[in-house]
């Protein structure tokens, strides 16, 4: 089990003293995240080739575990989901078996049969980037969804408030917003005049959101 309290000293850093807010929605770096995240784990690793003392090859190596964590926030991940991640990296590692590789004499080696961790959802439908959304399939509604998701994120994830504090009863929360979107909906349907506010696919779209963040919920284990 990866420690968690790691990860959380690593995005309150992130939160509190570099001021990054919390991205409602995972998505890939790019651009200047991505440049930054590149030069940031290159200077560790010079500064380990160049370390000559156990406390400066430690702390070149306790560096580069600060800054890999510190990208994991910035791509929209939840401490759950790192710890997740983690334990399914973990667990495919100890599947592997003793062996030479091209690295070392002595490493590990993948053995007929292994299996590659799994990720947060399957076909990686969060590969989205801040420019466009390059999804596995053309789903025109799940990258509206995810636009839009991004978009409110910026208005109701602010400060310290995060998404799923909107969910405070868990499966209780969801089902009540999804019940009340899916009362919404039929409003509408049967609703003869144009409406005032959202139509019908601002609400289906609505309903996507919901029922995506409501089934990854699940999926982490975040639910009871």
């Amino acid at each position: 089990m990866f420690d968690m309290n790691m990860i959380k000293d690593v995005f309150d850093f992130n939160r509190e003293v570099l001021k990054i807010p919390p991205k409602p929605c995972p998505r890939i770096l790019v651009d200047d995240e991505h440049e930054f995240m590149e030069i940031a784990l290159d200077e560790e690793r010079y500064e380990f080739a160049d370390a000559k003392t156990l406390n400066d090859q430690a702390d070149a190596l306790l560096d580069t575990i600060y800054f890999a964590l510190g990208g994991l926030y910035k791509m929209g991940l939840k401490e759950a989901d790192v710890a997740f991640l983690w334990n399914g990296v973990h667990k495919a590692n100890m599947q592997k078996k003793l062996g030479k590789t091209g690295r070392n004499k002595i490493d590990a080696v993948k053995p007929e049969g292994w299996q590659a961790p799994q990720g947060l959802v399957p076909n990686d439908i969060y590969k989205v980037t801040q420019k466009d959304f390059d999804m596995p399939y053309d789903f025109p509604l799940f990258k509206k969804a995810m636009d839009i998701c991004a978009k409110k994120g910026e208005d109701y994830n602010a400060g310290s408030v995060q998404f799923e504090d909107y969910f405070p009863f868990g499966h209780k929360s969801y089902v009540q917003m999804l019940h009340l979107k899916a009362l919404r909906l039929v409003s509408l349907v049967e609703k003869t005049e144009a409406p005032n506010f959202e139509g019908i696919e601002d609400t289906v779209l609505d309903m996507v959101v919901y029922a995506n963040q409501y089934y990854k919920d699940i999926s982490n284990g975040n639910l009871k």
